[in-house]
């Protein structure tokens, strides 16, 4: 019974060293392109990466002029926007 249990022993910390050996590298290399992807479509400048994203001026207006807008969209976000009566 206790050879049992030290052959258990031995292939759990075998498989446990494979896991940690293959599996892990890859699954933290997913998350990093994801983070990596993730950063670059954000439209502020993170931990010194330059970000150049686009940005977008929109005057939205009513047609008597009783109210104006100025908008700024930088990627998908509003960055500022100014309400002019």
């Amino acid at each position: 019974m206790v050879d049992y249990e030290k052959e258990e022993a031995s292939n759990l910390q075998k498989e446990f060293e494979w896991v940690l050996n293959q599996e892990v590298h890859k699954g933290l290399d997913q998350i990093h392109q994801i983070l990596v992807e993730c950063a670059r479509r954000f439209p502020v400048a993170l931990y010194g990466h330059d970000n150049s994203s686009k940005q977008d001026k929109f005057v939205l207006s009513v047609p008597a002029d009783q109210l104006k807008v100025v908008v700024t969209l930088t990627g998908d976000s509003i960055t500022h926007a100014v309400s002019i009566r």
